[in-house]
């Protein structure tokens, strides 16, 4: 896979997105919790998988019975890495995942 290279107003806008960190999370948790609404597989897996770390007991605690929500399994996500991507497959996974305009380890 070839690279290709940023120029100084892709950087430019790039480190605008890191300016906005907090919006750009709440923006991520806000589709993610959409994905999983759609599709528990992910929560699920999680929950059977690491039914032993502190994160999955206490959100299988918390939700006294009933499956872990979207909600609260957004909610106890923490971001571990971010990169940077570039302007052009970020306009067509936004395009991908209808976000125009608008993980689960400890």
């Amino acid at each position: 896979m070839g690279r290709t290279q940023l120029d100084a107003g892709e950087l430019d806008a790039f480190a605008t997105h890191l300016a906005h960190l907090p919006a750009l999370d709440t923006a991520a948790r806000a589709a993610i919790r959409e994905d999983l609404q759609q599709d528990r597989y992910f929560i699920d897996h999680h929950a059977a998988e690491l039914d032993d770390v502190e994160v999955i007991k206490r959100l299988t605690r918390e939700a006294n019975g009933e499956a872990i929500s979207a909600d609260a399994f957004t909610a106890a996500m923490h971001p571990v890495r971010m990169g940077p991507w570039h302007l052009i497959g970020e306009a067509k996974a936004r395009d991908r995942h209808g976000l125009h305009d608008r993980r689960c380890d400890q």
